[in-house]
């Protein structure tokens, strides 16, 4: 059995190769938005046939180099073995983000114990690790365990000061399967604080969050957070921010509702860099 075609554009081109024309019916809103411009440059065209309509190729030539553009391993969704998703993409369309989220991540950690697994260094008190999640399978950790969002407070704080165990770096918007990997059993012993930007993108990924932990997860904010927004507001940090603060108030947790407050009153979001400019955790 042949592979079937990657997608609906992919099928309606295989069956004008095998026959000729294709009623123009078969020609969806969404196909023919992605089969536009094989329309604007010549390689298709729609004939009178009989009481309907159909397309017909009127230029091979075009549609060859249309099908080479955006088909590059052909129109069949072929399969090899222990490729990645991503990969996948790149094969089959050009496009690493054609065929879905990676399979696989790397996930980079800093933690208190002397020994854990996948040690690759130390850094300025804690040790450095990293690790593959797949699926939601990865290392397990226990304690006070920070997901920070952001490269410069993760890697400069001393979270062992603080009284965390773990620093969770999640690199700007953590994925599915991360937030689910915290919410595995293999993490059951663990209670999270997020530190992210006092933003809208940040409090919604706080709440994303916290729709898979609940009370297991809390929202860092600190004693002093008016003074920052006094003195730190960034006005481009609420740009366009209208749909997601106002999905942000239905959720209705206080600390959510704290720093949307703070957001409105001020008209700026503050970056998390600010904790490190003398704030203390606690």
């Amino acid at each position: 059995m042949k592979p079937s075609p990657l997608d609906s554009l992919a099928g309606i081109i295989l069956s004008l190769q095998a026959d000729g024309r294709v009623p123009y019916s078969r020609f969806s809103a969404s196909v023919m938005r992605q089969a536009q411009s094989l329309f604007d440059s010549g390689a298709l065209d729609v004939e009178r046939n009989g009481g309907g309509r159909s397309v017909v190729i009127k230029n091979s030539v075009a549609l060859s180099g249309y099908i080479s553009a955006n088909y590059p391993d052909g129109l069949r969704a072929t399969v090899v073995d222990g490729e990645g998703n991503r990969t996948r993409g790149v094969r089959l369309h050009g496009n690493s983000k054609k065929t879905g989220n990676m399979d696989r991540e790397v996930i980079v950690f800093r933690a208190d114990f002397p020994s854990p697994p996948f040690l690759t260094g130390l850094h300025e008190g804690f040790v450095m690790g990293s690790f593959i999640l797949s699926n939601n399978a990865g290392a397990s950790f226990s304690g006070r365990v920070a997901t920070v969002e952001n490269h410069e407070l993760f890697a400069k704080y001393d979270w062992e000061a603080a009284g965390f165990h773990v620093a969770l770096l999640t690199s700007g918007r953590a994925s599915n399967r991360f937030i689910s990997w915290l919410a595995s059993d293999s993490m059951k012993d663990a209670q999270y604080t997020h530190f992210g930007d006092y933003d809208p993108v940040g409090l919604d990924e706080f709440a994303r969050m916290y729709d898979k932990l609940g009370e297991r997860i809390k929202l860092y904010i600190p004693d002093n957070v008016e003074e920052m927004f006094k003195t730190y507001k960034n006005k481009k940090l609420v740009t366009d921010s209208g749909k997601i603060l106002f999905r942000l108030s239905a959720i209705h947790h206080p600390d959510i509702d704290r720093v949307t407050g703070l957001i409105r009153e001020y008209g700026g979001g503050v970056e998390q860099e600010v904790l490190l400019m003398g704030n203390e955790l606690v």
